[in-house]
């Protein structure tokens, strides 16, 4: 098993939940994601197994990666992670909302959004912490 594989796994290990940001790669999850989630599935205990996860997805596009959602949840779901259902994060157009050099989210209602959707997700994965 290669180092870094290794350093993701016990780093996964070590958390109570997933963030999963992704942009959407000819409709669907791109490799570099596929190709940890496949890593982490070869670990037993699967480190993925019985944590709670959301994700978000950005495209330049009007869907705002809707359909690397489906995949993603399709693939996490045989891995026993627990997905956040609602809200959904999908940033569609993504160009006029996120200076990716700065690092900074440059719509006021995306901002507003994403952390009232991050106070939410911290409720949902307490509960399943507690469950």
């Amino acid at each position: 098993m290669p180092d870094s594989a290794a350093a993701m796994i016990s780093a996964v290990e070590g958390v109570d939940a997933l963030l999963i940001v992704t942009p959407e790669y000819n409709w669907s999850i791109p490799g570099g994601l596929k190709n940890a989630i496949d890593w982490l599935s070869r670990v037993n205990p699967n480190p993925l197994a019985r944590k709670p996860a959301a994700i978000w997805s950005v495209s330049p596009g009007l869907l705002g990666g809707a359909r690397v959602h489906e995949s993603l949840r399709q693939t996490l779901h045989c891995q026993e992670v627990i997905i956040m259902a609602k809200p959904e994060v999908q940033i569609a157009g993504a160009k006029g909302k996120v200076d990716v050099e700065a690092g900074q989210i440059t719509n006021t209602e995306t901002e507003t959004f994403l952390r009232g959707h991050l106070s939410a997700f911290q409720a949902f994965s307490q509960s399943w912490r507690r469950a």
